[in-house]
C-alpha cells in the first residue's frame, strides 16, 4: 500500500487530531501536567490502547508525536521510562493489531474466492435448469437453442478475446434479433470501456442503467409505465473488479418477449464470465495442455491468491498404473471430497493413471488426513482383495505453485 493512499492520510490525520485533543483537554485541567504523568491512573495508557487497536501503527505513531512532542514544550524533564511505558504496551497493541488485520483480511479474500466459486456453480446451474424446464420446450420452432449459444460464446471468447465484446454483439443481432445493442463496463462509478458495432449517443444517466446498477438484476421498460427511458433493456453482471452491463436498445417485436430475454440474461452472464476467465489465464500465462481449462482456471486463481496474500492451498498427486484399482479409489475420492476441492485425471505415457486433487485452502496435513481415510475406506471395502493397492502405487503432497506443479506429474 503506497504511503500517500487516501485511507491512510485520513488515519493518521484522525490519530493526530484525537492526540492532540488528549493533551488540549489535559493542558486544560492541569497546565504543570497536560500528560498526567504525575496521576496515579495513567490516563495515556488508556489513549494509546484505543488508537493503537483502532488505527494500528497510524495510531500508534501518531500518539507517540504528540505525547514526545507535549514533553518537551511542558516540562523540564523527559520522563524516560513513563515513554518506554507507552512504547512498549504500543508495540504490544500493533503486534494484535497487526495479526487481527492480517487474519480478517485472509477470511475476506477466501470468502471473495468461495463466493465467486458459488456464483458460478449457480449460473451452471441455472442454465441447466433453465434450459431443461422452460426453454427447451420451444427448441422445435426455433433456429437455435441455449447449449448452442453457449458452445458459440466459449468460441467467440477463445478465438478473440480482443474483439470478444464486439463479436458477442454481432452473434445477438444474428441469432436473437437484437438490432442495436452495447456494452458498458463501470468501474468506480465511471466507465470504463464501452464496445458497441455503431457509433451512436450513449445516455449513462438513463433510469434503466441506474436501475440495473443499483439493484442488479434485469431490468426492462415498462410500457404501462410513463418512463423518459432510451433503452428496452439492461442486463448487470457484476465481477470483482467491475460491473458489465448490456443495454439494449432495439430488438424485433417478435424476440422482445420472456423466453428469449431469459436466454440473453443467462448467455451474457456465461460471456462475462469466460471473458474474464480467458483474459485472466492469458495474463497469468496459466494454460496447461494437459489440464482442462476449468481446473487450470481455478488452479491459477489459487496461485495468484497465494503469490498476492500468502494463502496456500494443497495438493496430492496418486500414480499407480493399475486401472482398477485407480477407477475405484477414484469414486470413492469423489464422494467424500468436498465440494469446493478440484480433481483432474490424468492417463502418462498411455499407461500411467494419476489422480490430482487440490484442496482449496488447506495445508498438506489435510491432505494427508484425506488420503488416510481413503485408504481406510478401501480396505473396509467388502471387494478389497480385487482392489488391494499396487506395489507402483505412489502418492506426493506439495504445497499449490503452479510453475513446479508438473513435478506432481513425474
Amino acid at each position: 500500500m503506497s504511503f500517500f493512499n487516501y485511507r491512510l492520510i485520513v488515519k493518521y490525520a484522525e490519530a493526530l487530531i484525537i492526540s492532540i485533543i488528549f493533551i488540549t483537554i489535559g493542558y486544560a485541567i492541569n497546565s504543570h501536567d497536560p500528560c498526567f504523568i504525575d496521576n496515579k491512573i495513567n490516563i495515556a495508557l488508556f489513549v494509546i490502547t484505543v488508537l493503537t487497536l483502532f488505527f494500528g501503527f497510524a495510531g500508534l505513531i501518531s500518539f507517540l508525536i504528540v505525547y514526545i512532542s507535549a514533553f518537551f514544550l511542558f516540562y523540564e524533564t523527559f520522563a524516560l521510562y513513563k515513554m518506554l511505558e507507552l512504547l512498549m504496551l504500543g508495540l504490544i497493541l500493533y503486534l494484535f493489531h497487526y495479526l487481527w488485520e492480517t487474519k480478517t483480511q485472509e477470511e475476506h479474500i477466501k470468502n471473495r474466492y468461495l463466493t465467486q466459486r458459488l456464483e458460478e456453480n449457480t449460473n451452471a446451474f441455472y442454465t441447466l435448469k433453465t434450459s431443461y424446464d422452460q426453454l427447451e420446450k420451444s427448441h422445435i420452432t426455433k433456429p437455435f437453442g441455449l447449449f448452442e449459444s453457449l458452445e458459440k460464446i466459449i468460441n467467440i471468447t477463445r478465438e478473440n478475446p480482443n474483439r470478444a465484446e464486439l463479436e458477442f454483439l454481432k452473434f445477438l443481432k444474428q441469432l436473437y434479433q437484437v438490432r442495436k445493442s452495447f456494452l458498458l463496463y463501470y468501474k468506480k462509478g465511471k466507465i470504463e470501456k464501452l464496445s458497441q458495432l455503431e457509433k451512436n449517443d450513449i445516455f449513462e444517466n438513463d433510469i434503466l442503467i441506474k436501475r440495473a446498477i443499483l439493484k442488479m438484476t434485469p431490468v426492462y421498460v415498462d410500457f404501462n409505465e410513463k418512463t423518459d427511458t432510451k433503452y428496452l433493456a439492461v442486463i448487470p453482471v457484476a465481477t470483482p473488479d467491475e460491473i458489465a452491463l448490456l443495454v439494449i436498445e432495439e430488438i424485433s417485436f417478435n424476440a422482445f418477449n420472456k423466453e428469449v430475454l431469459l436466454q440473453i440474461c443467462v448467455i451474457f452472464t456465461y460471456f462475462v464470465q469466460s471473458v474474464q476467465k480467458e483474459r485472466f489465464m492469458e495474463f497469468h500465462q496459466c494454460r496447461r495442455p494437459y489440464f482442462n481449462d476449468d481446473f487450470t482456471f481455478e488452479l491459477c486463481k489459487l496461485q495468484n491468491i497465494k503469490d498476492l496474500y500468502n494463502i496456500s492451498s494443497s495438493a496430492l498427486s496418486l500414480k499407480s498404473t493399475d486401472l482398477k484399482y485407480m477407477t475405484k479409489l477414484l469414486s470413492i475420492i469423489q464422494k467424500e471430497k468436498r465440494a469446493l476441492d478440484l480433481i483432474q485425471t490424468l492417463t502418462v505415457n498411455k499407461k500411467r493413471y494419476v489422480i490430482i486433487i487440490v484442496f482449496v485452502f488447506s495445508d498438506r496435513l489435510a491432505a494427508e488426513k484425506f488420503l488416510s481415510r481413503v485408504k481406510k475406506i478401501m480396505k473396509e471395502e467388502k471387494d478389497y482383495s480385487t482392489h488391494a493397492q499396487p506395489e507402483d502405487f505412489e502418492y506426493k503432497i506439495a504445497d499449490i505453485e503452479f510453475n513446479k506443479f508438473e513435478k506432481l506429474l513425474g
